[in-house]
């Protein structure tokens, strides 16, 4: 939202109301109507009547328009998750998703919709395309519901320009409407679809076209500099217009208060109900919702206590039980009720004449097309007309199987195979009768797509038809007559062995994703990582390498375990009576225990130690890796093994610590007059980098990391490269080596 902190130096005394009645709520309610009791939902970045410690809460919660201090909370959102924007229809909240980054801006999400009633959340898709760059930088800041014309409507600022959006609720799909003559914070739609909006920079309060943008003025509010996004609804029974504001101009922006307009022909009077939320604390509330009823206060409030209850044999038919209601939608008790409407999927399937007032009553539809969810809509109607509405979905019907669940992958045979397992499925997906006896599963691996196994009842399947080292998943299709659910396994590397010497630079992650396993063994979803470009502000390059990073500004803060964190190679292929060794290059910040074992599969329960290491902090006034050498167990016969490095580090109390480790190295073990013939030198000489020695070839890279090139040439010219530090990795029968050289 833009924001200013300009007044206006005279106000258009379009409004009714007059500046001294302004914000005092005594006064107004004197002079104005008495506000309803009428219940307002929305979305609040943040209540402290909802903390617990320190923590912000975000989540949809609700208040009554006369008691806007008194808020409770509906649904919770995760701690990284909010809404930029949310509206209501029929009782399913939508509202455009983001997830808060640790760096960076937010990103934008799904557009969510969560049934108030029952408080499930569907992900419908993406509100705004950022693949190709488009809408990258929208930002949503209201949304309203057009009854009039069935439309979700948006505004949301982009480079400058506030412009009116439509939603497609079945897609999530935004679609620019118009641009706006105005900057708009927020914006509500009448039942006849006229909107309204007030403007980002002074609070007016606006009728907009929604074909052109061009804006009509109704009052100023004297308003200004909306602080942050914040909400605006028609109540459309009685046709008030509630706002909940945020304005540098009423104590700084630090809350939020309620505002009532009344709207009549083109002006407006209006008046502050109260702050939002507790006295002492910060509620921050946008995206309102508000149930009505159009027949008025005195028409029947919703029927309580719906269920639904299905045929427990699964046939397409379900019983319908509620309390008729017994009080009028105003909170008076009612007098009169006369028939109860009965409405599925929007088409209405029953008017039955009301039993009684505040008297349970059933009814049973036999009608029911084919298995699915189906809503309903339940409402009382009396002399003065339909009440309020109730909500309540189910499905109904055969239902088709519920996700398989459990479901382990593992190596087997050297690391050649792939056993499945997973639990039986029992029960529907929707919670529905289903036939445990019919259900059928079918396996296909990823990312071949080959399937494993057709219509198996067994829940058990070992995949031995897997020709190259690689990463693969697995989709298992649970099925029946009705349907089918799919469910994914964990990610497992399989193949055959790979020969000696085994090197590995972690320049190519294409090769680490389908060799190298790692394990989050104290289950903190912390782990290795593979060059994430930590290394240009710790130590100033970026070689590529495993890492395991702790940060104050980086690591999520509820990361505290102590570190047991596991790296294993794939499989690799060991000669009898012959020796080896494992080196690799490291460092680090802190010091950091690992231990180094051997396994005969690539996972955590099959290694076994071979040898406890620490490796020490370098000197930080120099960036140099280490070398370290391990000598492994000499083989009796031949054998496939991999190898593991375990890290072990408490803690940090510092909450800083780093390590890298890169070209690791498993070889026969080598005489020294073949090491002596590996070393290399590298050497800015004449315009041109000169390699020394023997080796295969030489890759060069930026200092970021980027890889620029690769060559088997011993000289390099310099003449079209930037000036600057430059990586060159060189690579050996054996060994990988990298070198800094200044190019000036």
């Amino acid at each position: 939202m833009e924001i200013s902190y300009m007044k206006k130096l005279s106000l258009v005394f379009a409004c009714t109301l007059t500046a001294q009645m302004l914000f005092t709520p005594s006064l107004c309610a004197q002079q104005g109507e008495t506000v309803p009791h009428r219940k307002i939902y929305g979305f609040f970045l943040g209540n402290s009547d909802f903390q617990t410690g320190a923590e912000t809460v975000y989540g949809i919660g609700s208040l009554y328009a006369d008691q806007p201090h008194v808020t409770e909370l509906i649904y919770p959102f995760s701690d990284n998750e909010a809404l930029y924007a949310g509206a209501a229809v029929d009782g399913i909240y939508y509202g455009c998703s983001y997830v808060y980054e640790m760096q960076g801006p937010p990103s934008p999400g799904n557009l969510i919709a969560i049934d108030l009633n029952t408080k499930e959340r569907t992900d419908i898709g993406p509100w705004t395309d950022t693949s190709d760059g488009a809408y990258s930088n929208l930002r949503m800041q209201d949304m309203t519901y057009s009854y009039a014309d069935e439309t979700m409507y948006a505004v949301g600022f982009e480079m400058g320009t506030s412009s009116l959006f439509s939603i497609d609720l079945e897609t999530g799909k935004t679609t620019k409407t118009c641009d706006l003559s105005n900057t708009i914070g927020v914006i509500a739609a009448n039942h006849d679809g006229e909107i309204y909006g007030i403007d980002g920079n002074y609070g007016s309060l606006y009728k907009i076209n929604k074909e052109t943008g061009d804006m009509s003025l109704i009052c100023e509010t004297g308003l200004g500099g909306l602080a942050q996004n914040q909400g605006l609804e028609f109540d459309h029974t009685d046709g008030s217009l509630y706002w909940s504001c945020n304005s540098y101009d009423k104590d700084g922006g630090n809350d939020f208060y309620l505002i009532r307009f009344k709207l009549q022909d083109n002006t407006a009077t209006f008046e502050e109900i109260g702050k939002i939320g507790n006295p002492l604390g910060v509620a921050k509330l946008s995206g309102l919702y508000i149930p009505f009823v159009l027949a008025g206060e005195d028409a029947p409030a919703k029927p309580e206590n719906v269920t639904i209850t299905p045929d427990s044999n699964g046939q397409l038919k379900a019983t319908l039980s509620w309390n008729n209601p017994g009080k009028t939608f105003g909170g008076k008790e009612l007098a009169d009720i006369k028939t109860v409407t009965i409405i599925r999927n929007n088409e209405s399937i029953a008017t039955i004449q009301a039993e009684a007032i505040n008297e349970p009553m059933q009814w049973t539809d036999e009608n029911i097309p084919a298995p699915g969810t189906y809503q309903y809509i339940i409402y009382a109607t009396n002399s003065v007309g339909d009440g309020e509405k109730a909500y309540a979905a189910q499905y109904i019907g055969a239902d088709v199987p519920a996700k398989v669940t459990g479901i382990t992958a593992e190596t087997t045979d050297n690391c050649t195979q792939i056993s499945l397992q997973w639990n039986k499925v029992e029960q529907g997906e929707h919670g529905a009768f289903v036939d445990p006896q019919s259900i059928r599963y079918t396996v296909k691996r990823y990312p071949d797509e080959s399937i494993i196994a057709e219509n198996i009842s067994e829940c058990n399947v070992t995949d031995k038809n897997i020709k190259r080292l690689a990463s693969y998943h697995y989709e298992i299709t649970a099925s029946n007559e009705t349907g089918a659910t799919k469910a994914y396994s964990n990610a497992v590397i399989a193949g055959p062995a790979l020969a000696m010497p085994y090197i590995e630079t972690f320049a190519d992650n294409s090769k680490i994703a389908n060799n190298w396993t790692v394990e989050d063994s104290n289950e903190d979803l912390y782990t290795w990582i593979f060059s994430s470009g930590a290394g240009q502000y710790t130590f100033g390059d970026a070689i590529p390498a495993a890492e395991y990073y702790i940060n104050p500004t980086f690591t999520p803060q509820e990361i505290n375990k102590d570190a047991n964190e596991w790296l294993i190679t794939p499989p690799l292929r060991f000669q009898a009576g012959k020796s080896y060794t494992l080196t690799f290059d490291y460092r680090c910040i802190t010091d950091e225990n690992i231990i180094i074992t051997m396994g005969d599969l690539n996972n955590a329960k099959s290694q076994e130690g071979i040898q406890e290491i620490t490796l020490e902090a370098i000197d930080m006034s120099s960036s140099d890796f280490s070398g370290y050498e391990v000598s492994l167990p000499e083989m009796s016969e031949d054998k496939v093994k991999t190898i593991g490095f375990n890290l072990l580090t408490p803690f940090p109390a510092t909450m800083m610590s780093f390590i890298q480790i890169t070209n690791i190295e498993v070889k026969e073990k080598s005489h020294a007059i073949d090491a002596e013939a590996e070393k290399t030198a590298v050497s800015l000489a004449n315009g041109k980098i000169m390699i020394d020695g023997n080796f295969k070839y030489a890759e060069l890279y930026t200092i970021e990391g980027k890889m620029a090139g690769r060559t088997t040439l011993s000289e390099i010219p310099t003449d079209n490269m930037e000036k600057g530090i430059w990586l060159v990795r060189v690579i050996t029968g054996n060994k990988a080596e990298a070198f800094k050289i200044q190019v000036r």
